[in-house]
């Protein structure tokens, strides 16, 4: 997933925004007369004349079904000579798949030739143009197999009807999905107060909820804003009790209520790190966390799996730092041109540190081979290697754990196998040879 390069092009729409004089919004629905697609204005000469994008209503009475005949629309001409496409001529939409609210349109590769300026109209454009439509919630681009920007809402689109307020501003707030396995965005306009700051509007604005029915509040209930203060990029919050008492009984629950509030907040240009109080002491005991420090973003969090790009979404296993205890942590993979109990195999051993877990597997570790029968037997072999650089016999116990886990949790998986340089997986006084089971005692919630 390429996490970076969204929040790049998100902030090249709001730089073009406060360059332009246009504003960000939406379009959700038809406008009154039918559909319509965004076309650039060719007649905007500065700041009082209107907006970079416009809408032109088109007539989808000969379409087979409103997604292809917008997209059609979309790469036809204009009907005025005021009007530009957004579509350059030398980029071509050669596909597009809806799945669960998302519109995941594809693009020739020219489009990578694009200036950025052109790259963010086009998308935005799309978005606009997609979205008015019901059963689409956003809009993902796939150049060349790669997903190069994903939930696009019509809030992301470049607005068609005059500047932007200047006591107004959109912000991207984080909730979790429907399976509260990962914290996805949803863009809020915000109204400003003289004597309010930006971040605390941002923050209650966060805990008021979202709007879309799919999405949850990550932080716990009855969570309210005692205050906020950002000096040199370090936002310090201090929240009421309820963000302790009233927390998620799931390690899981827990990290998607720091984050949902860190990602929050550090998307504001004002703001690089976050610290977190509760009733005006820092918090060293969240049960699975330990909240006394400060917080980067964190993009491990953020999904869903873009399933119509080929990613999937798996669980591998790490430590909690302050003890031999396993959690499972939802992870996003692309399997190409493998297996995907080979792809969990690179990712868990590919992990690298995570800000809150502890990961077993690091420096050279590497697994020599993983193989799935027929009917779902995973054999994986380890080197010698891997056994040697662990400590103790508890830490290279606790790994195999993390690696069992990972790997009966794939879908088609019926027993996991393990073997040493092609032998028997036998180190020390430890026997690894039969079939291995996770351990759901060193598993916490």
């Amino acid at each position: 997933m390429m996490w970076r390069q969204e929040r790049g092009l998100m902030a090249l729409v709001l730089a073009l925004a406060l360059l332009l004089g246009v504003a960000l919004g939406g379009c959700s629905g038809a406008r009154e007369g039918g559909y319509y697609v965004l076309r650039e204005n060719l007649e905007r000469q500065g700041a009082d004349a209107g907006a970079l994008l416009t809408a032109e209503s088109v007539s989808l009475a000969a379409a087979p079904d409103p997604v292809s005949g917008l997209l059609s629309a979309f790469a036809a001409q204009p009907g005025s000579h005021s009007l530009r496409s957004a579509l350059p001529e030398e980029v071509d939409i050669l596909g597009c798949e809806v799945e669960n609210g998302e519109a995941v349109v594809t693009l020739s590769p020219n489009y990578a030739e694009l200036s950025p300026m052109d790259q963010t109209v086009l998308c935005c454009a799309l978005a606009g143009t997609l979205c008015q439509l019901e059963e689409i919630r956003s809009v993902a681009i796939l150049v060349d197999g790669e997903t190069v920007v994903r939930g696009l809402t019509a809030d992301d689109a470049l607005l068609l009807d005059g500047e932007a307020d200047p006591e107004e501003r959109q912000a991207r707030l984080y909730f979790t999905d429907s399976d509260g396995r990962y914290l996805t965005a949803e863009v809020h306009r915000l109204s400003l107060g003289e004597d309010t700051s930006l971040e605390r509007i941002v923050l209650e604005e966060l805990l008021r909820g979202p709007f879309g029915d799919d999405l949850r509040t990550a932080v716990p209930a009855g969570t309210a804003v005692r205050s906020v203060a950002t000096e040199d990029g370090l936002c310090t919050v201090d929240l009421s009790g309820e963000f302790v008492s009233a927390r998620s009984g799931s390690a899981q629950g827990q990290r998607l209520a720091v984050y949902a509030i860190v990602n929050t907040l550090t998307a504001l240009p004002e703001v690089e790190r976050v610290r977190i109080l509760s009733e005006g002491e820092a918090v060293t005991a969240y049960e699975y966390l330990d909240l006394d420090r400060n917080f980067a973003e964190n993009e491990r969090v953020l999904g869903p799996a873009d399933t119509a790009g080929g990613e999937v979404d798996i669980t591998i296993y790490m430590a909690l730092r302050d003890r031999n205890a396993l959690v499972g942590v939802p992870w996003i993979v692309r399997p190409e041109g493998e297996s995907l109990a080979q792809a969990a195999c690179a990712a868990l051993f590919s992990a690298g540190e995570d800000p809150d877990y502890r990961s077993l597997f690091y420096g050279e570790d590497s697994f020599l081979a993983v193989e799935v029968t027929d009917s779902g037997v995973c054999r994986v072999d380890l080197p010698r290697s891997f056994f040697d650089s662990r400590g103790s016999e508890e830490e290279i116990r606790l790994a195999v754990e993390a690696l069992t886990a990972t790997l009966a949790g794939l879908p088609g998986i019926t027993g996991v196998y393990l073997t040493m340089d092609g032998a028997p997986a036998k180190y020390g006084g430890l026997d690894f040879s039969g079939r291995l089971i996770p351990n759901i005692e060193s598993i916490v919630k």
